[in-house]
């Protein structure tokens, strides 16, 4: 196989959109691999050209998969094509402290969050990262921006090569203006914004700070005038599960680029408080879809975790596990990928489901409460018809 040919387009007119292509030579007619990058979510979708068919196939999704549905979908033989692996990216927690003390914290249950990590571990972290080749990094804690040394650790990881820095963040160090500037300069690639109300007495209510909406919604509204890339993180709660769709019509219209709702995970703080915080998957499902039917703009892109495809019924694209991506970190002294499994967990009919290699299930701790009933296998289409179907909508940019 030999290139042939490199050039560059642009899909739909949209700048938002930078892709590249390859033509390749193989043993039949040349196929074209082109990579989207995609400053809306930093993920990159992939596209197959064979002779005479058009397949679209996402970086993030595994390589087994794609290997299959290249196989089955294209007359040429799938050793022909290049793929590319899952996205890798680094995460390192930065910090225990936080001007927030949400009631669902993984953190502040076993430590008050007071504690930085010193700059010199955190060196040693991003070194072992590139070491195993990766070049996308994850600030978080803890409220990250809390490390008066935050630019620095930005300036460092940029310096040992990472091209994609994302600070994972409840936004309030954002409602000034030049805290944004300091950052973006430093590299920071994108943001990814806490927001767990469509005011301030629902998201108050979980952060237990008053007045940290408003320098939220300030602090995201800063950044996306600037021209980040903002994606925004919502947890479901029995609080703000019927204020869903409202909750995106907010954010879309603050001009964020990836809107996450995420199921709640009996971890930390949560596990203490499920009473008041956890409401089953059932109740929550038809929320969650009313909420993906929100019209927002073309560019923003919506996905949801940890609430399997059996209960996104006519959603089941926007299943956050569909776009899985491998998570690096340090556990128990190593440096590693972490393995999903060990939080997610698989029922009793979960081999029956056409999604089932794809999925990776509820959060363990759910099925120990309330059993597998709810969860019941899809039958009325394959693997393959939903990764193109979704990936198809995202290139043409249809990401209602």
């Amino acid at each position: 196989m030999r290139v042939l040919e490199s050039r560059s387009i642009v899909l739909n007119n949209n700048a938002e959109r930078a892709v590249s292509g390859i033509l390749l030579a193989g043993e039949g007619a040349p196929d074209i691999i082109v990579q989207t990058h995609m400053s809306l979510s930093r993920q990159t979708i992939t596209s197959v050209w064979p002779t005479r068919r058009f397949l679209v196939m996402c970086r993030c999704a595994r390589m087994k998969l794609w290997m299959r549905l290249l196989h089955r979908l294209s007359s040429e033989s799938a050793s022909q094509t290049v793929l590319a692996g899952n996205p890798m990216r680094a995460y390192i927690d930065a910090t225990t402290s936080c001007n927030n003390c949400c009631r669902f914290c993984k953190v502040h249950v076993s430590n008050p969050g007071t504690a930085s990590k010193a700059l010199d571990a955190i060196e040693y972290e991003l070194l072992e990262a590139r070491a195993t080749g990766l070049s996308f990094v994850v600030f978080s804690g803890g409220e990250v921006t809390t490390r008066p040394d935050l630019v620095s650790l930005i300036k460092m990881a940029r310096g040992f090569g990472f091209t994609d820095i994302q600070l994972q963040t409840n936004g309030r160090h954002f409602a000034d203006p030049k805290n944004c500037d300091s950052v973006i300069e430093a590299g920071v690639t994108e943001f990814l914004i806490s927001i767990h109300g469509f005011d301030a007495d629902t998201h108050d209510w979980h952060t237990r700070q008053p007045g940290s909406y408003s320098q939220t919604v300030m602090g995201i509204r800063n950044l996306v005038n600037k021209g980040a890339v903002v994606l925004t993180n919502t947890v479901i709660t029995k609080r703000n599960y019927t204020h869903l769709a409202n909750i995106v019509r907010l954010v879309a219209s603050l001009g964020v680029s990836t809107i996450q709702l995420a199921y709640l995970h009996l971890v930390g703080t949560a596990a203490i408080r499920a009473d008041e915080l956890l409401v089953r998957k059932k109740h929550v499902s038809t929320y969650v879809c009313r909420a993906l039917d929100e019209e927002t703009s073309s560019r923003t892109y919506k996905m949801v975790e940890a609430i399997p495809y059996c209960l996104l019924p006519g959603h089941e694209q926007f299943c956050a596990d569909l776009y899985a991506t491998t998570t690096y970190l340090r556990q128990n002294k190593e440096f590693g990928a972490y393995d999903k499994s060990i939080v997610r967990a698989k029922g009793p009919r979960c081999k029956e489901c056409n999604l089932d290699e794809i999925c990776y299930g509820p959060w363990k701790e759910y099925p120990d409460l309330f059993g597998w009933d709810e969860f019941v296998p899809v039958s009325g289409f394959s693997v393959e018809s939903l990764v193109r179907e979704s990936v198809l909508r995202d290139v043409s940019g249809d990401l209602r």
